[in-house]
């Protein structure tokens, strides 16, 4: 449950409670009674606290007949969240929304004002413009320009398109929000329930495939860094400049943000850290592990997702992209099933692999399928060493090929261990079962590691 959760339901009872009559202290107070039984009951997750918290205080001031400035309800809000839990502060999330309020409060106003020319209104006869594009663009580029530093410094990526992109994503989303809570009222009714399901189905299908036509096209967050402390605070009074300046120095305030921006991705480029560092990416149900070494080379231990379709192009090559990785030196597939090998097609098509590789007994259809498309994979057993240097080794030390010849697929797995002399040591098993683990627990040496990537994605098996 997030924040956008609590204000769509929110807003609907409220525009409910109006059209049936309700009074201007009424509705307030019915409102601040949904959201204090309403965000306790999605279990309280920070966002929906956050956001409960703004419509409340919002709507406590409108119950009184009181109003407050928006930056003074922010700061009411965040004194909150901080009374409640002073450990919220550490919390990236806060950051990234308190961040992004700040920046729709601080040049929303600013950009509308820009893109929506003043009109004379007469009423009945000449309106406003309501200009819903601009004012939502003006409304999703102040929230990514907010966000942008905090991005860079704690993900080392921006994601330029995204302004535009959320001109139908946010929609599209909102609408699949809206529509799942009508689902779940009217889910019984006749005719009504199924054309809200097919509605539902038919809207997630849409949002798919503007996330994936954005990722064929190439949009995905470039790498980026951050210049440091002098940097962050040079930007910070940008940002304040641009919105609370009077108009000539809040344009060129303006002006030098996107140069701030621009600095961040001439950064100085991708250097390889000073100790071998394992990334898991957020594959959901499978595995996709990035290992970079000190010496500059990288590579991929598996890249599998269940039940998805491209988490290579989904997942793998965003990561790779955003983290200025331009080549593969290596690459896994510890066993055949899909959570392990189905992302390794879109990633080779994209950044060629120089090498893979796989156990003993892998299908040869799989195999013809790969050789096809340029890959040669290699096969592996206990004792083969994948890489190696100063900082380390990264070796095979399961299955030994007699034992894989009468093994199931998942007790085929590859398993890899990394030792860094003077770190430690590091695990990873593949899908092995009980089999497979009672052979490697044969010999204590090898599987005595600091730490562990635990089997099978933490399955339960026996002897696990």
């Amino acid at each position: 449950v997030s924040g956008l959760h609590v204000g769509l339901l929110l807003a609907g009872f409220l525009w409910v409670l109006r059209a049936l009559g309700g009074g201007p202290r009424a509705v307030p107070a019915a409102g601040i009674l949904l959201l204090l039984g309403y965000v306790p009951l999605a279990g309280s997750p920070p966002s929906a606290v956050r956001a409960g918290l703004g419509a409340g205080l919002y709507l406590l001031g409108r119950r009184l007949g009181r109003t407050t400035s928006r930056f003074t309800l922010l700061a009411a809000v965040v004194t909150a969240i901080l009374v409640l839990d002073a450990r919220a502060i550490h919390e990236a999330g806060l950051h990234l929304s308190l961040a992004a309020v700040l920046g729709i409060l601080l040049l929303t106003p600013r950009l509308q004002a820009c893109w929506i020319p003043d009109a004379v209104r007469v009423p009945g006869v000449v309106e406003a413009p309501k200009a819903p594009v601009r004012r939502l663009l003006a409304v999703s580029l102040g929230a990514w320009v907010g966000v942008a530093p905090l991005v860079v410094s704690a993900f080392g990526q921006l994601a330029l398109a995204a302004p535009l992109l959320s001109l139908v994503t946010i929609p599209l989303a909102t609408a699949l929000v809206a529509s799942a809570f009508l689902l779940l009222l009217l889910a019984a009714v006749p005719v009504l329930g199924p054309a809200l399901a097919y509605a539902f189905t038919l809207g997630h299908a849409l949002l798919d495939g503007v996330l994936e036509a954005a990722l064929d096209v190439g949009v995905a967050a470039a790498p980026a860094w951050s210049r440091g402390p002098l940097w962050l605070l040079a930007y910070a009074g940008a940002l304040l400049l641009a919105g609370l300046a009077p108009r000539r120095l809040a344009i060129g305030a303006g002006v030098g943000l996107p140069l701030l921006l621009l600095l961040a991705l001439l950064g100085p480029g991708r250097e390889p850290p000073p100790w071998p560092r394992l990334t898991l990416l957020d594959v959901g149900h499978g595995q996709a592990a990035l290992l970079e070494v000190p010496d500059g080379r990288v590579a991929l231990l598996d890249c599998g997702q269940l039940g998805a379709s491209a988490p290579g192009r989904r997942v793998v090559l965003p990561a790779l992209h955003a983290l200025g990785i331009r080549h593969l030196d290596l690459a896994t597939a510890s066993h055949e099933d899909a959570d392990h090998i189905a992302g390794l097609g879109n990633v080779h098509a994209r950044c060629r692999l120089r090498r893979l590789v796989v156990p003993p007994g892998f299908p040869s259809r799989i195999l013809e399928r790969w050789s096809q498309a340029g890959l040669e994979p290699v096969v592996a057993t206990r004792g083969r060493t994948l890489l190696a240097g100063p900082w380390g080794r990264l070796h095979v030390i399961q299955p030994t090929r007699s034992r894989a010849e009468r093994s199931t697929s998942n007790d085929r797995s590859l398993v890899l261990r990394l030792d860094v002399p003077g770190s430690g040591s590091l695990l990873l098993p593949g899908d092995i079962g009980a089999q497979a683990i009672h052979a490697l627990l044969e010999r204590p040496a090898e599987a005595r590691v600091e730490v562990l990537v635990l089997p099978h994605h933490g399955l339960p098996a026996p002897a696990s």
